[in-house]
């Protein structure tokens, strides 16, 4: 089972449409009970970072998620709840990546026209193993991090180099859109469903 951690907000929906589309079983949730008993978790794209973050701490959840040691993704704008800091007041987030950098490199969104655009592959990552590269990922969110990290999977050229996604363990992150990514995402997806 794999649980979008959020409530049911549009990019939630779209998510678990398309985990149904790939015959993934697969829930919208915040409750304790289901992210302990999921076999994977998924942070969505979220518009409120802040409002998440507090509403995570409201239900205590905040120590379960740091904690958790299944496989884990966040998509597009969801990836900011696995940083160290995030948002414009600089939330303390979930910390799953930590990337050497000062509070305000990880709030800082890199302008450029959203679209579609390849990526590279910096290491060789489980998530992209069955992915053609040749084919672009659509992007509308980046943060303006420091590209050359130890934990940078990939990196895309809007044209100013960013990181597209982070790897550690079994924590994911994309910054591109896996539903609007049509084909792409939706083998990225299936790929993490797929992590042992």
């Amino acid at each position: 089972m794999v649980i979008i951690v959020n409530s049911c907000e549009e990019e939630s929906c779209k998510i678990a449409a398309l985990l149904d589309k790939l015959g993934v079983k697969n829930s919208v949730s915040i409750r304790e009970s289901d992210i302990s008993a999921a076999e994977r978790l998924i942070f969505p794209p979220v518009q409120d970072l802040p409002k998440v973050i507090k509403k995570f701490h409201l239900l205590n959840l905040t120590s379960l998620l740091r904690m958790v040691k299944k496989p884990v993704l966040g998509i597009g704008s969801g990836v900011q709840l696995m940083l160290e800091f995030g948002g414009v007041t600089k939330e303390s987030c979930l910390s799953y990546f930590t990337l050497d950098s000062d509070k305000d490199s990880y709030c800082n969104v890199l302008k450029f026209d959203p679209g579609f655009y390849n990526i590279s592959l910096v290491k060789p990552s489980k998530l992209f193993g069955d992915v053609s590269l040749e084919k672009p990922f659509y992007f509308d969110f980046l943060l303006k991090l420091p590209h050359q990290h130890a934990l940078t999977s990939a990196t895309v050229d809007v044209p100013e180099t960013a990181i597209a996604a982070l790897e550690k363990g079994n924590v994911y992150g994309v910054f591109f859109d896996i539903v609007k990514s049509g084909e792409q995402g939706e083998k990225v997806l299936e790929s993490f469903c797929n992590i042992s």
